[in-house]
């Protein structure tokens, strides 16, 4: 693909795009370049995992609901790398001396 040196001394660590790989999203930071300048060339799969847009909504003193998208980059056997979109909303309840969570995750 290209020379992950030049690209982190073209651009800020803090830089921000949307780009058609992050299906429309806002992608903050270079780790999400990162993974496809790293992984073009590999003979085995590897995955990234981006979370933007985390919010999250306190219900009482114990829970929250944390709603987030989620970017899964890997890379197939053909050594192509895909970008696959999740919504996710996450349920963490303190329950004594443990925090139970569940997710639900959308397409």
């Amino acid at each position: 693909m290209g020379d992950l040196e030049a690209y982190q001394e073209m651009v800020l660590p803090s830089m921000t795009c949307i780009e058609p790989e992050s299906h429309g999203h806002l992608i903050e930071g270079t780790q999400f370049h990162q993974f496809m300048f790293e992984n073009t060339k590999r003979d085995r799969p590897k995955m990234n995992c981006t979370m933007i847009s985390p919010h999250v909504q306190l219900l009482g003193g114990e829970t929250a609901i944390v709603t987030y998208i989620r970017l899964v980059q890997y890379t197939t056997s053909s050594n192509l790398i895909n970008t696959e979109r999740w919504s996710e909303n996450t349920c963490t309840a303190k329950n004594q001396r443990h925090v139970e969570i569940g997710t639900y995750t959308s397409i």
